[in-house]
This record gives C-alpha cells, sequence and structure tokens, in this order.
C-alpha cells in the first residue's frame, strides 16, 4: 500500500513484532536521529523525482474542484510547489505557496516545470513574475497579505498542531466568501509505518506521552482523526461536496488503545487517507476556534 505520497508500507511485521518493547525502542532511536541529523537531500529528491506522476494525478484531482478559484493558496506547499506549479502552468491562476519552513527547493521547482513543458526559473522573485507563484514562508497563514479566495493542500493538516488547526479553519472562513472552495488530501496513518516496520495504527497503542516521544518536529503528527477534521470545518460554516475514503487496516487490540482514541468506534478509526473538497455554504458567528 502507498501513502498519500506514494511512500510504501513494510507489512511483513509478524516476527517484529514478537520481541516486546523493541518497536517502540527502535523507533525512539529513529526520532532521536531525526532531532539530530541533517536531511539527505539526495534520497528526498529522488522520491519526489520517481513519484512526481502519482502526485501529479494526486494534484490534477484537487485542482478539478477549483474551476472559479482566480488565486490558489496552497496550504503546506513543500519542495516543489506543485499544487500551486500545476495550477499556474495547466490552469492559467494565480498562487501562493505557504509553507511554515523554508523547504523549496529550485532545483525541484525546475524539475516540476519542466515536466509540465515550462521553462526553468532562477529565483523565486522570477517565479512569480513569469507564472504568477509567490512563494512564502510564515509561521501561519494569517501572514499572508495577498488576496486569495481558495485553498488546497496535500498531506499537510495531519502536520498542523492540534491547537492550531481550528484557528486555521477559522481564518479560511474569514478570508474567502460564500460558495469558496477548500480541498485536501489527509494522510491519517501512523508515518513510522513509511519508515519501519510498524503497522498505519501502531500509535493508537500509544499515550499522548509515549507518542511524543517519538514525534519529532520534522515529521510530527498531531493524531487528529477525520471526525474532529470535518467537525472543525463544519462549524466554520463548510459542507463536504466530495470525499474519497481509503480504509485503514486496525490491527491494534481495543483494549490497548490509547485514551483518546478507545471512545471513537471502528468505523472512525479505520479511515487511512481522505481526499475532501469543502464548499464554504455560509459565514456566521460560530467556529470551532470558539468552542
Amino acid at each position: 500500500m502507498e501513502g498519500a505520497w506514494g511512500l510504501s508500507h513494510d507489512t511483513s511485521l509478524d516476527l517484529f513484532k514478537t520481541i516486546p518493547g523493541l518497536p517502540y525502542a527502535i523507533l525512539m532511536a529513529k526520532a532521536t536521529a531525526l532531532r539530530l541529523l541533517p536531511e539527505r537531500n539526495r534520497g528526498i529528491t529522488a522520491y519526489y523525482r520517481q513519484g512526481f506522476q502519482g502526485r501529479l494525478t494526486a494534484a490534477e484531482s484537487q485542482l478539478h474542484h477549483h474551476g472559479p478559484t482566480r488565486c490558489l493558496l496552497e496550504i503546506g506547499c513543500g519542495r516543489d510547489l506543485l499544487v500551486s506549479l500545476v495550477a499556474a502552468v495547466r490552469h492559467g491562476k494565480r498562487a501562493i505557496a505557504f509553507d511554515v519552513a523554508p523547504l523549496a527547493e529550485l532545483a525541484l521547482v525546475n524539475f516540476t516545470l519542466a515536466s509540465l513543458g515550462a521553462s526553468p526559473v532562477t529565483t523565486w522573485q522570477d517565479m512569480e513574475s513569469r507564472y504568477g507563484v509567490r512563494y512564502v514562508v510564515a509561521s501561519s497563514i494569517a501572514a499572508v497579505t495577498a488576496p486569495w479566495d481558495g485553498a488546497a493542500s496535500t498531506a499537510a493538516f495531519e502536520h498542523i498542531p492540534a491547537d492550531q488547526f481550528p484557528k486555521m479553519v477559522s481564518h479560511l472562513r474569514s478570508v474567502l466568501s460564500k460558495g469558496s472552495v477548500v480541498t485536501a488530501a489527509i494522510d491519517y496513518r501512523d508515518h513510522w509505518s513509511f519508515l519501519s516496520p510498524v503497522s498505519p495504527d501502531h500509535f493508537y497503542g500509544l499515550s499522548d506521552t509515549a507518542f511524543a516521544r517519538i514525534n519529532p518536529p520534522r515529521m510530527f503528527q498531531n493524531r487528529l482523526r477525520h471526525a474532529e477534521i470535518c467537525d472543525c470545518f463544519s462549524q466554520a460554516g463548510f459542507a463536504i461536496i466530495s470525499q474519497e475514503i481509503e480504509p485503514l487496516a486496525l490491527t491494534v487490540p481495543r483494549a490497548r488503545y490509547a485514551p483518546r482514541f478507545s471512545h471513537q468506534t471502528d468505523e472512525a478509526l479505520a479511515i487511512g487517507v481522505a481526499r475532501v473538497a469543502w464548499n464554504l455554504l455560509a459565514i456566521d458567528d460560530t467556529s470551532c476556534a470558539s468552542r
């Protein structure tokens, strides 16, 4: 099975799980390495290049819902600004490629442009002047001052701290107009399952304290579930207009569930990836940030 970004899972878990405490100990060591060691760009670059066609298809599926959008805000644009560049080159839209960290690389941006049949750029200013894509790095989308009328996100919502997520949705509502569209691909699985032989539902058995020890900033996950995210959008006046769900096989015994998951139904927890489009139906005085 592949993740929302094309990452593969190791499904040979039985022998690994027979040694008590070994999976968690290994994840502790890997989390420590992620906190202390620099990233290896060669592997990251190879991933972006090899998975391009699948990610391009996913980007187009989001942009399908953004017909009326004139300027798209991409939340969590990552390293190659794919959704923003596709919106600009293929759909003639302006875009704001936003992220909280300066991850973007001109080499990957130019690889994307070449794959789209467009010429390369030399600077971020060059990209904005030629393609109408502005690259913004800030601590919050509230810092984006340029006007935008739609938003898209790929594998980013699961990385926004839980206490900040309602504020982000409320800001979306405050900027957007009735009828505006927000789309997102959200990967709810334990991301350690992309890198280690643990199951995609592994973190259901970890308390907040235990999970914090293996949740380094570089691959931080908020562990919000789909119902919580959708409820937040619903309270802010958004309605789902399209939704695709990839199921998650539940392998952790319910008796081992952490308190934050033990009250949730199997149906709610068995969601691995969701691709959702919301439409802002109404603007009122309620929001999930105030509840």
